[in-house]
C-alpha cells in the first residue's frame, strides 16, 4: 500500500521504505556496505545540520540523513 511507505533521503537520494523504518534501515536500504562501516565505527549518520543521529531512532518522512566516514588516528 501506498500510505505503508515513506520518503527518507540519505545522502540525498530518495528512498521509499515502510512507515516504522529506523534510520539503520534506512540507510542499509541505500548502501548495505554503508551500512556495515557504521556498525563497525567507520562511519557516522548525521542530519541535514551536520549533527550526529543515533541509527536505531525513527527515520520521519522527508527527513535527510547523510553517512560520512569517521577519521581515526592510529595509536
Amino acid at each position: 500500500m501506498v500510505n505503508d511507505r515513506k520518503t527518507v533521503y540519505v545522502n540525498d537520494h530518495a528512498i521509499s521504505i515502510f512507515i516504522w523504518a529506523e534510520v539503520q534501515h534506512c540507510v542499509n536500504a541505500y548502501d548495505s556496505d554503508l551500512y556495515l562501516k557504521v556498525r563497525d565505527g567507520e562511519a557516522e549518520i548525521v542530519d541535514e545540520a551536520g549533527g550526529r543521529i543515533g541509527w536505531g531512532g525513527y527515520a520521519g518522512d522527508g527527513q535527510h540523513l547523510y553517512v560520512r566516514l569517521v577519521n581515526r588516528q592510529a595509536p
